[in-house]
């Protein structure tokens, strides 16, 4: 059995950083990332209050911001929430999100769905 790396990104050679963080996704699949910049507890503690609030929405609240698969009316092919769907081999809930760029970014004006607008819910 493989045991979980642990990548310390604090660490001065970045080169050896990438070679153990490539080797433990290629291997075992996940990593733990420790030393992270700018991680904090506080951090953390919003973020898993965010997912606990997303994830309890009603599911059709959920489809709204889904991808065109689940939601014809939507402007995102990969990004937004995938629900569990097995008959699409989803087996598991998600939510797609990609990197935001400039509004005048030529890859984001380019029409390439890898550089959609990630949708977000609006709190409520």
């Amino acid at each position: 059995m493989e045991i979980l790396p642990v990548i310390d990104l604090s660490a001065v050679d970045r080169n050896l950083t990438g070679k153990k963080l490539t080797k433990g996704m290629e291997s075992v699949g996940f990593v733990y990332l420790d030393n992270v910049p700018g991680y904090s507890k506080d951090m953390e503690r919003k973020l898993l209050e965010s997912t606990k609030w997303f994830y309890s929405l009603p599911l059709e609240n959920k489809l709204l911001l889904s991808p065109k698969n689940w939601n014809r009316d939507a402007h995102c092919v990969y990004r937004g929430y995938v629900p569990i769907d097995i008959s699409q081999g989803h087996m598991r809930e998600q939510y797609e999100t990609g990197e935001v760029l400039p509004h005048d970014d030529p890859d984001r004006n380019s029409g390439n769905p890898f550089y959609e607008d990630t949708p977000w819910p609006i709190e409520e």
